[in-house]
């Protein structure tokens, strides 16, 4: 037991370092602005394409694509992050034609998720080419199939399994309860070990493909496997396989000895009772909650619960010299408060990296966290089932409610490793709104990017009958919203090209809105247009 309270030592030393002050983040990084903005027409060729997210992400495994309105791919130089900020990043263009173009992205969250999507904008004045359907063939074909997705999941899963049987092991182990089984449990600590390690260096290779947009192939390629260790989560991952192996070693070496727990194998366990649960706390939500020191300490304490919980379920249920009276009144008595722990931590985690508790079950995150609610239920079922039948007929007819207890626990694990890919909030759109007006034979093309509240950058195109490019004096237009009591943000576009005006506001509010647009003639007379404009949070 002196060595468990040392793990738990460990770990509070550790939450006193993660309550020192952190950076603000997000689950998941969205776009915020980008240059030129979605939807903007512009005179001449841009000389970058900039795109600007609302919290540092990766490049190392990212791309920005350029494709015509032919679906012809533009060839761009690899993307760099701006040298100032983190949360800038950039491609050089070559001159391009007058064309409608489409751009497509991927980056790296801080979370280790990947985030893409596309904006489009034309060069020149002529007719804007529908370009939806490249838009979604090219976000359609990220080269990540199916197979690759179902192999990640299913690495990701022995990872689990992994931790949970190292965490049985050295709770039997440090806490002398597992005497009667002790060469079985060091077995059970260097296979445990030796499949994280494993399973950890195999999801480098799988999510570095994955991140990059690759196939299976390009997870064994070096190129792969440096982009994704030089990331967060390549250094998590890195860490649980070096902890892995030092058990791995550490409980083989303790084996070949034939004696009692050594120093070598006590310090394995501390390393993996600290180091697993933190690489993945960092290495996922937590690590990009907002505040971060709680969330990562709460995610912290839900890993070492549920997965000593579990662990000790399975070696139980596997282990007849294990499952004596003393050994199963032992692990029980912990198990409450493993329990305990692991319900406290999963609500605290849930209020921290969900930003809408109310929609949570509108998004698949929540969807996903319901179910794996459910199967905790039953775990908690049979743990009742298994505390009853082991008072009234002791260890005899314990093993089926233990293997049915543990077979729930499997499900929550397996359902885990797809939670742990979707984002804890909705997702944020940053696709402008776009709306074409008609005043007599003159139509006045509006558009607002982002739809969102901050800045926006909008364009009025007027196009006289027939296309003519006939000019007009100059466009004012305003905003005000429906649902609050503010004034009217009025703007002044200034003209960029032929009957093509561009101006700058901020949208303080989300919610529903008003645009008003007023086209002055030359002749001085004045025609509105009105659209509603729905503004994003």
């Amino acid at each position: 037991m002196r060595h468990i309270r040392r793990a738990f030592a460990a770990l509070a030393i550790v939450g006193t370092m993660l309550g020192l002050p952190a950076s603000v983040a997000s689950a998941h990084a969205v776009l915020d602005n980008s240059v030129p903005a979605s939807g903007a027409t512009l005179v001449e060729s841009p000389p970058q394409i900039v795109l600007d997210f609302d919290e540092p992400v990766e490049t190392s495994l990212g791309f920005i694509r350029l494709f015509g309105s032919d679906a012809t791919r533009v060839p761009l130089p690899s993307i760099a992050r701006d040298a100032s900020d983190e949360s800038i990043v950039r491609v050089d263009v070559p001159v391009l034609d007058d064309d409608t173009y489409v751009v497509t992205y991927r980056v790296v969250s801080v979370d280790g998720h990947p985030v893409d999507g596309a904006i489009t904008f034309q060069v020149g004045e002529g007719d804007r080419v529908d370009v939806t359907s490249v838009v979604a063939d090219v976000l359609g074909d990220d080269g990540t199939g199916a197979a690759l997705t179902a192999l990640t999941r299913a690495m990701r899963l022995v990872g689990y399994l992994a931790l949970a049987l190292v965490f049985a092991a050295g709770l039997f182990l440090l806490g002398g309860a597992g005497t009667a089984a002790h060469t079985w449990l060091l077995r059970v600590a260097a296979a445990s070990g030796g499949a994280m390690a494993v399973a950890a260096l195999g999801l480098l290779g799988l999510q570095g493909a994955g991140l990059s947009g690759g196939g299976i192939g390009s997870a064994l390629e070096w190129s792969t496997l440096s982009d994704i260790g030089d990331t967060r989560v390549g250094h998590a991952l890195l860490a649980r396989a070096a902890v892995g192996v030092l058990v791995m070693f550490a409980s083989v070496a303790a084996l070949r000895r034939g004696r009692d727990v050594g120093v070598v194998l006590r310090f394995a366990f501390v390393m993996a009772f600290v180091v697993v649960p933190l690489s993945y706390a960092f290495a996922g939500h937590p690590g990009a909650a907002s505040p971060m020191a709680p969330a990562v300490a709460a995610s912290v304490v839900h890993v070492l619960a549920v997965g000593t919980w579990f662990g000790g379920l399975v070696v139980l249920a596997t282990s007849s010299r294990l499952r004596e009276p003393a050994a199963v009144k032992w692990f029980s008595q912990r198990a409450v408060v493993l329990v305990g722990l692991a319900v406290a931590s999963g609500v605290v985690q849930s209020l921290l990296i969900i930003d809408d508790i109310g929609g949570i079950l509108d998004i698949t995150y929540g969807k996903t966290l319901a179910a794996k609610l459910v199967f905790v239920g039953i775990m908690l079922l049979g743990a009742a089932v298994v505390r009853r039948t082991f008072l009234d007929s002791g260890t005899q007819r314990l093993r089926p409610v233990l293997v049915a207890e543990a077979v729930a626990g499997l499900l929550v694990l397996s359902v885990t490793s797809g939670i742990v890919t979707e984002t804890p909030r909705s997702a944020v759109s940053a696709a402008p709104f776009a709306a074409s007006l008609v005043q007599g034979d003159t139509i006045i093309n509006v558009t607002v990017s982002p739809a969102r509240v901050g800045n926006v950058e909008m364009h009025v195109i007027v196009s006289k009958p027939g296309g003519s490019l006939d000019p007009v004096a100059t466009a004012r237009a305003r905003f005000s919203s429906t649902e609050r009591d503010v004034p009217p943000i009025a703007v002044e576009p200034a003209e960029v090209g032929p009957n093509h005006f561009v101006a700058t506001a901020q949208i303080p509010y989300a919610g529903e809105w008003r645009i008003d647009v007023v086209i002055v003639e030359v002749d001085g007379r004045e025609s509105l247009v009105t659209t509603p404009f729905d503004v994003r949070p």
